[in-house]
């Protein structure tokens, strides 16, 4: 083909943005609706105040790594900016707080709150004290303890 007559099915490298897929689309085969009401029948949500903040419906696994930023980020885009986002943080060994992940989660909430300062980011540090989560045959977890703490 000639350059005079590009092909229609390729990007267009003069273009920066043609390239990229935009992420804030939805597949339509695996985006469904964040769910509004209580997680169980007949339960009522908690209540809300000024010293008692909401519960989130959108919880984020998050490392720090610039996935996790970018699915935080997404997440920021398309819930409400009244609603808070929890950043779930896993960390392993006898020291949680100066793993690896939990610096970069740090890091990572520094970042977002740069970003998006109105939405309430909650950190959330789930610490595991032994060896990584092992699956046992029947297909459950084990030996994992779970340290939450809000930021």
């Amino acid at each position: 083909m000639s350059a005079s007559h590009p092909d229609p099915s390729r990007p267009d490298p003069s273009h920066p943005d043609s390239s990229r897929p935009n992420m804030s689309t939805p597949h339509p085969h695996s985006s469904l609706p964040i769910p509004s009401a209580p997680p169980f029948p007949g339960a009522t949500p908690p209540p809300c105040s000024p010293l008692l903040s909401c519960p989130a419906r959108v919880a984020v696994m998050f490392s720090g790594g610039i996935d996790s930023l970018i699915l935080a980020r997404l997440a920021d885009l398309h819930t409400p900016s009244c609603e808070p986002i929890d950043l779930l943080n896993v960390a392993f060994g006898v020291d949680a707080g100066v793993a690896p992940d939990r610096l970069t989660g740090w890091a990572g909430l520094d970042e977002l709150r740069a970003v998006a300062p109105a939405r309430e980011w909650r950190f959330v540090e789930v610490s595991q004290q032994s060896q990584p989560i092992a699956f046992l045959g029947s297909g459950w977890l084990t030996g994992l303890r779970v340290g939450v703490g809000w930021v």
